[in-house]
């Protein structure tokens, strides 16, 4: 028999890899007949090149780069033949400025540099992971990166942030048509809100984000109007395709810019790992992530994964360092839900004993299992 252990990162603790390992060394002890198999999984939020890198070898290419405040920092991406896959949050991500959190000045500028050194080095295939992001910027900032230009009403070019938004009035294409004419583009998602409205990108997201009621609402206006802008250029309706709300609205940039196509980070990598190979003779499954609150039920791992097996009639336990929301149970086909914190504590607490807090939950958990079943 079989045990599949399959998490995704604990955000801004532990890796997937991390989190898998400490699960399997702390039931493999009890679980003596059962072989306990392990897989770096992702949802395309944070963890998505160390998973990605995990299931195929590709190779990590480092660069330096621009953070979401335009100050120089080194970042990754991976490469495996002419497929490149980039991590927003490595150039764009919440944990870069964790303590200066601001949606109306923050870029992406970081990610188009990524995709433009991926793309000059002979990647035909961008695959670029979403989430963990600290920009509503709509991606302008990585379309500049890339060459597309903005001018505002006195036709000044400029790179646009949450709060210049609705100052564009121009767009230029015509330096990145050739550059983009080979190369396929994949979002790789973990939500399905729209662009802007109350299930928006901007008053779903942008709080965590550093925002404000004042500013979630300018943040808001500001996506409404890009829509407006690429609609008339593009003749795509970005409120109306699934996903382009991630990311503080990166997701529409691509699907309008750059005929991206937007897919569930879950399934993407399920089908990676070779997830249905690897049903047959598994008692169970374990999965988890940081924190299990409504945003799960949006397509995160604990949500694709659970439904998943359900449909194959295969438990699932749930290992979540903290739930923020208890009616969200009643929508996931859990056998059972371990929570490390059963107190909602701040970050910087929460790591300083992260690795030993899951190991003492599992442990715990692991000795009662087989209790009940001798």
């Amino acid at each position: 028999m079989k045990i599949l252990v399959m998490c995704d990162s604990f955000k801004g603790t532990m890796t997937s890899n991390e989190v898998n390992e400490i699960i399997k060394e702390s039931i493999q002890p009890y679980f003596i007949h059962h072989d306990v198999h392990t897989f770096a999984i992702s949802d395309g939020g944070e963890g998505t090149l160390d998973a990605f890198v995990s299931a195929t070898n590709a190779k990590l290419v480092s660069i330096a780069i621009n953070n979401p405040y335009l100050e120089p920092i080194g970042a990754t991406y991976a490469r495996i033949e002419d497929v490149a896959m980039i991590e927003l949050a490595s150039a764009a991500g919440v944990n870069l400025i964790p303590k200066r959190l601001n949606p109306l000045e923050t870029t992406t500028f970081g990610v188009g540099q990524l995709i433009n050194h991926a793309i000059e080095e002979g990647a035909k295939h961008i695959m670029l992971g979403l989430g963990g992001s600290a920009t509503n910027d709509a991606g302008y900032g990585l379309a500049s990166a890339m060459g597309v230009r903005f001018y505002d009403k006195e036709d000044n070019l400029f790179i646009p942030v949450g709060k210049s938004l609705k100052d564009i009035v121009r767009i230029d294409l015509s330096k990145i048509r050739s550059k983009v004419k080979d190369v396929t583009f994949t979002v790789v998602s973990d939500v399905k809100n729209p662009l802007y409205g109350e299930n928006g990108a901007a008053y779903v997201y942008a709080k965590q984000k550093g925002a404000d009621d004042a500013m979630i609402k300018e943040l808001d206006d500001g996506l409404k109007h890009f829509a407006n802008l690429v609609n008339n250029l593009t003749n795509k309706d970005v409120q109306m395709i699934e996903g382009t709300g991630s990311a503080g609205g990166v997701g529409a940039i691509m699907a309008a810019l750059f005929d991206a196509k937007i897919i569930r980070g879950i399934d993407f990598f399920l089908d990676l790992v070779g997830f249905k190979e690897y049903l047959e003779d598994t008692d169970f499954i374990i999965t988890g992530e940081g924190t299990l609150d409504k945003q799960t039920l949006n397509g995160k791992v604990v949500y694709g994964i659970s439904k998943l097996a359900e449909q194959n009639n295969i438990d699932v336990v749930a290992v979540v360092g903290q739930l923020k929301d208890e009616d969200v149970i009643a929508n996931l086909p859990l056998s059972e839900i371990i929570v490390v914190h059963r107190e909602i504590l701040p970050l910087d607490r929460i790591k300083r004993h992260a690795e030993s807090d899951l190991r003492i939950a599992m442990q715990s958990w692991a000795f009662n299992k087989t209790a009940k079943i001798n």
